[in-house]
């Protein structure tokens, strides 16, 4: 009937009276909107300096960002999006990334390779095949050439190493992939399916990493392993990408006759220092650096929305930071740009501090919950005023009432407060939400369930 409000404008008309009797002054809403522009506040500024970056479209297919462009990137399967893409600054070492022939850039040991069909960015793919040769069938990035050591490696660091890999119809499922035994030894690999998206066996990898294979459009897979370094050198190979007889084995490696019928379509190769996969960065003759994205809000904007007296974050967040290698990073945080004036969110199992680092030294209040699921969605909300504070991470709740509020703050950034690489986030920012008032208690539990 004509006249009559609809169900939805009426819950977001509630929600906007709720919203404003609990002092809403920033409402960013990534995930749902795709935009930064604010529903209410200040509209928050990215940089990511000369540096072009890539995400995943709302088609599923991987595409490119220009600088100083912000990322919503989405799930290649479900086509959702999962917010603002934050990450770290990355380097591939995997030279000529999409082209995959026996020249500068890969080594074709028992096997070829020919244009065929398309990538998940839209290029040409390549189909590889084994030979006839009785020994091993590999596929190897070289960094440079087979005489020219171009991939450096740290000894103890962990280094991940990925590639876009399809199965060709009625050919293997089983696939192997692993890194130079020049700098990782002998016993670090991983077997994929690139029939059904599953890890097989594998060995020799990071502590607290596992194998990842990840699903995109049109029968990809994105496969990943990380491992740590055994010597500091120079390779002359990074990623191997090995056929194994279409087995599961348990072993690196795998030699047999070969068969031409034996084939997979493989492009967009990455190896890089970290012990997670990061955004896909095509390289062609030389190493690419992928610069850290900053995302924040200074100056007046920051004043305009911000009550020095009391407040509280509430963010909505998912991302693949890992305990493995510097675990604590920052997600949100309001400061000065120092450790000594600052309120900020962590991950680090979901914390919370005043006045202290993304370790947690010497905090006024330092709060942490167990819970942090690598790669879930995480909700963590902050509440504070002079001595009273609170921090909810989801569902569960803390207190302290001895806390004294910085008032030296000037900005609101989706890092760690001084912006040091290792305390840098990688994930998704969802949603992030500042209230001027001290939420009570009952609501950030609810807020975070």
């Amino acid at each position: 009937m004509a006249g009559i409000p609809s169900i939805a404008n009426i819950n977001r008309f509630n929600e906007s009276i709720s919203s404003s009797s609990l002092g809403l002054s920033l409402d960013l809403q990534f995930a749902a909107d795709k935009t930064l522009t604010a529903r209410k506040g200040p509209t928050p500024v990215l940089t990511r300096a000369n540096a072009t970056a890539t995400f995943v479209g709302s088609d599923g297919l991987i595409q490119s960002a220009a600088v100083n462009q912000p990322r919503f990137d989405h799930d290649p399967v479900t086509r959702v999006c999962k917010g603002l893409l934050i990450e770290e600054s990355r380097t591939n070492q995997s030279l000529r990334s999409e082209a995959i022939v026996d020249n500068i850039g890969w080594s074709l040991v028992n096997t070829t390779s020919v244009v065929s069909g398309t990538s998940p960015n839209g290029n040409s793919s390549y189909q590889i095949s084994e030979t006839t040769t009785s020994a091993n069938h590999l596929l190897v990035n070289t960094g440079g050439n087979t005489v020219t050591a171009a991939t450096s490696v740290v000894s103890g660091a962990s280094y991940t190493g990925s590639i876009f890999v399809k199965k060709v119809v009625g050919s293997v499922d089983w696939v192997q992939l692993t890194f130079s035994f020049t700098g990782f030894g002998t016993s670090q690999f991983a077997n994929f399916n690139i029939s059904n998206g599953t890890v097989g066996n594998y060995s020799g990898l990071t502590s607290g990493t596992v194998p990842r294979i990840e699903e995109f459009p049109n029968g990809w897979y994105r496969c990943s392993i990380t491992a740590t370094a055994t010597a500091t050198t120079s390779s002359t190979s990074n990623i191997v990408l090995s056929f194994i007889n279409n087995i599961d084995i348990l072993t690196r490696f795998s030699s047999y006759p070969g068969s031409t019928l034996n084939s997979v379509l493989a492009s967009l190769c990455q190896f890089e220092a970290g012990s997670f996969p990061t955004s896909y960065i095509p390289t062609v003759s030389s190493s690419l650096i992928r610069n850290a994205d900053a995302c924040s809000i200074t100056g007046s904007n920051f004043t305009n929305f911000y009550n020095f007296t009391e407040g509280t974050m509430f963010v909505v967040f998912s991302g693949l930071m890992t305990t493995a290698t510097g675990g604590n990073r920052g997600i949100a945080s309001i400061s000065d740009g120092t450790y000594t004036n600052n309120i900020q969110l962590v991950k680090s199992s979901g914390a919370a501090n005043i006045g202290g680092d993304m370790t947690n030294t010497n905090p006024q209040f330092n709060f942490s919950q167990a819970g942090y699921v690598q790669g879930g969605t995480q909700k963590i909300a902050c509440a504070f005023a002079a001595n009273n504070a609170a921090f909810s991470f989801n569902g569960g709740i803390s207190t302290d009432n001895t806390v004294v509020l910085p008032t030296t703050l000037t900005n609101l950034a989706f890092r760690d407060p001084t912006g040091v690489a290792s305390g840098q986030p990688t994930g998704h920012i969802q949603s992030f939400r500042y209230f001027r008032k001290r939420l009570p208690d009952a609501k950030l539990i609810t807020l975070t369930t």
